[in-house]
């Protein structure tokens, strides 16, 4: 689940939930009207932005959950001939050496932080969504996806919140961080978890089940799978 805390978005795992508890359909609703809201303005900024009109009920039939990503109109942007050769695009396309990097740095210099079609997500609290897990009856984790950019300061007041665990091991975390996230987790007496941050094709680099967590590791991680009998 995505999660604000102040000024910085995280996400929580929720371990032995009760995923049938109507609480998760109430959050569910709320990200899916929320996410529905930033696709129409990400679409508004970016056409005022660029002048190209974005057919969006062809994107949005097109999409399992009715939204428009900064990833869905980027691949709108370069599968259109017309478009690739507007200015705001064809510099990304003649300063790099393929059309996939030319494509990333696209969407980072358009939607991303900063950028001018930017949208400011608004996510629940993360002390609502500790609450709605252990509502559920579940086991409330501190995912790492960001973690190597937030302060051990900040991670020591998320813990105290009512987290019940860190996921310490994960392709895309550094080895500082990791390091870092053992100490704290070992201080507050956490659980520890593992995962390989796969969602799917789209990234090469991740593959299912791998995590990179040593053996060491593992037998700390084998203390949560107890929990589930």
């Amino acid at each position: 689940l995505d999660a604000q805390y102040g000024d910085i978005r995280v996400r929580v795992l929720g371990y032995y939930i009760d995923w049938e508890h109507e609480i998760f359909d109430a959050l569910e609703r709320a990200s899916l009207k929320r996410e529905k809201e930033n696709s129409l303005l990400r679409v508004k900024k970016f056409e005022e932005f660029s002048g190209v009109s974005i057919d969006v009920d062809s994107l949005i039939q097109n999409s399992r959950f009715q939204t428009i990503t900064a990833t869905d109109i980027t691949n709108m942007v370069f599968n259109n001939e017309r478009v690739r050769s507007l200015s705001f695009v064809k510099k990304y396309i003649d300063s790099t050496n393929s059309t996939s990097e030319a494509m990333k740095q696209f969407k980072y210099h358009i939607f991303g932080k900063g950028g001018p079609c930017y949208i400011k997500g608004n996510y629940p609290r993360l002390e609502d969504v500790i609450k709605s897990i252990h509502i559920s009856g579940g086991i409330c984790v501190l995912a790492s996806w960001h973690m190597d950019y937030i302060d051990d300061e900040t991670i020591q007041q998320m813990i105290d919140k009512g987290i019940d665990g860190i996921e310490c091991f994960s392709p895309c975390v550094q080895q500082e961080t990791i390091s870092s996230l053992l100490k704290i987790a070992r201080e507050n007496k956490l659980l520890i978890t593992c995962g390989s941050d796969y969602h799917g094709p789209t990234k090469q680099d991740r593959k299912l089940g791998v995590t990179h967590c040593p053996e060491k590791g593992v037998q700390l991680v084998r203390i949560l799978t107890k929990h589930a009998n």
